[in-house]
């Protein structure tokens, strides 16, 4: 088994790593070009998050994914103004750009209702938690009055 980090920022740091591997499809120098970090981290990251995911709050999953399908979008509006700058512009190459960005937008989009719908269902069952126990300290309260 691999390094396993300690420091909570480290395990976020891992969990962003990781997710960006699995859904933005870097190779290990890109991804420790935009984090900023060795090579070996990276390695490290995505063996501790292959390992470890079951652990690791879908919130914090959802999110990481999330932060990973916005960062292939700025990626792929940098490609498509470079691509634009060339002279001949490569249409095809403008056509499929635009094609991967629509992609990961509809990706973004799906994502950011996955996160709402569940952020609404914690809201609702925290609201039958609490009717539940108002429900039942209601009871307690009349029987106590018999």
């Amino acid at each position: 088994m691999g390094y396993e980090p300690i420091k909570q920022e480290t395990k976020e740091l891992y969990t962003k790593i990781w997710t960006h591997f699995a859904v933005g499809h870097f190779r290990y120098e890109q991804l420790a070009s935009l984090f900023n970090c060795s090579v070996d981290t990276v390695s490290n990251a995505i063996n501790w998050g292959s390992d470890n995911r079951v652990q690791l709050p879908s919130q914090v999953i959802m999110e990481a994914a999330k932060e990973a399908v916005e960062n292939r979008i700025r990626e792929l509006m940098n490609d498509l103004v470079r691509i634009k700058q060339e002279t001949p512009v490569n249409w095809n190459a403008v056509i499929g750009t635009n094609k991967l960005i629509k992609e990961n937008e509809e990706l973004l989009w799906k994502l950011q209702g996955v996160i709402q719908d569940r952020s609404v269902v914690t809201i609702n069952s925290t609201q039958v938690n609490q009717l539940v126990q108002a429900r039942d300290e209601a009871i307690e309260g009349m029987s106590d009055e018999q």
